[in-house]
């Protein structure tokens, strides 16, 4: 005998029929989705590569000269802001599609989704400049 699973209602109240949770699983089953999100991987990546860990660091190469840095620190805001802001909607698009803790595909039971949380959870505290002043923003910067 084939056991069928029960369906499972993820964060307590949206059972698989509901409109709401139908219409973020269709969103996450979009190719164009996995493909802006794959893609804002790739650019945050390269973007943290080209720029300084924090604001007022000054480098300096042969003979003295300052070196600039290859992007704008207005301009990385920018795209922090939005790659900020396509991680979380895919936070909330792969939670309200497979549950986060109590369900079969739990969002959370995948070691990698509990990196792009905590990820998430370091852009989002530097969005924000939650620890504007002092040295934890910039370890905070440095985590993220």
């Amino acid at each position: 005998e084939v056991e069928e699973d029960e369906p499972e209602r993820v964060l307590y109240m949206f059972e698989p029929n509901n409109i709401v949770r139908r219409a973020f699983t269709w969103i996450g089953n979009q190719f164009l989705f996995d493909v802006i999100v794959f893609a804002s991987i790739i650019a945050s990546c390269i973007f943290l590569m080209v720029t300084p860990p924090y604001d007022d660091m000054i480098q300096y190469g042969l003979n003295d000269e300052r070196v600039f840095w290859l992007i704008d620190a207005t301009i990385m805001d920018l795209w922090n802001t939005i790659f900020t802001i396509v991680f979380g909607v895919e936070f909330v698009v792969r939670a309200m599609t497979h549950g986060l803790v109590f369900t079969k595909k739990a969002y959370f039971k995948s070691g990698w989704n509990l990196l792009d949380s905590i990820v998430l959870f370091f852009a989002i505290v530097d969005e924000f400049n939650i620890f504007a002043d002092g040295k934890i923003a910039k370890v905070f910067r440095l985590a993220r």
